[in-house]
C-alpha cells in the first residue's frame, strides 16, 4: 500500500550569519582592499617577515590581506570602546611614533650616505690599520698526563 507523501512545510527563507564586528569577510568590503595604500602593504611585509617566510609565494597577498584587515577591524573596535584614549595607549603610540622616526631616519642616511665607495674606504682603513696579535699556546690541567693527576681517579691504570 502506497502512502502519500508528507505535507511540505513551508520553506523560511535562510538566514545570513550575523556580522561579527571581527570577521574580516563579512565586516569589510574586499573592494576597500583595492584602496588601501602600497604603503600599508609594505609595512605589514616588513613587520611579518619572518611569517611570511614560512608561507607559499602565492599565498602571501591573501595571508597580508587578511591580517590588514583584521588590524583595521581590531583598531575600529579598540576605538569603540574608548581604548585609544587610555594613558598606556598615549605612551605605547608614543613609543611606536619615536620607533618609526628612527627607522626612518636610519633608512634616509643609509640610502643617502652609505655607498659602495664609502664601505670599501673603511675596509681599506681598518685593514691599514690593523696588526695581528701573536699567538699563544697555553696548555692547562685538562692536558695533564693521567699519571700526574689524582692518583685516586687513575682506578688502577697507569
Amino acid at each position: 500500500m502506497l502512502r502519500p507523501p508528507p505535507p511540505k512545510r513551508p520553506s523560511r527563507p535562510r538566514q545570513p550569519p550575523p556580522l561579527n564586528r571581527y570577521h574580516p569577510i563579512r565586516s569589510w568590503p574586499l573592494s576597500a582592499a583595492r584602496r588601501l595604500p602600497k604603503a600599508i602593504w609594505f609595512w605589514a611585509a616588513e613587520e611579518l617577515t619572518q611569517e611570511l617566510q614560512s608561507i607559499p609565494a602565492d599565498q602571501r597577498r591573501g595571508f597580508l590581506l587578511t591580517v590588514i584587515i583584521d588590524m583595521k577591524l581590531m583598531a575600529s573596535a579598540a576605538r569603540e570602546d574608548g581604548l585609544d584614549e587610555t594613558d598606556d595607549f598615549t605612551r605605547r603610540l608614543a613609543y611606536l611614533e619615536d620607533q618609526a622616526l628612527r627607522r626612518a631616519f636610519f633608512n634616509s642616511i643609509v640610502e643617502t650616505q652609505v655607498t659602495e665607495e664609502a664601505i670599501q674606504a673603511a675596509y681599506d682603513e681598518t685593514v691599514a690599520e690593523f696588526s695581528p696579535e701573536p699567538e699563544v699556546r697555553a696548555r692547562h690541567g685538562a692536558h695533564e698526563r693521567r699519571s700526574q693527576r689524582n692518583p685516586c681517579r687513575n682506578r688502577g691504570r697507569p
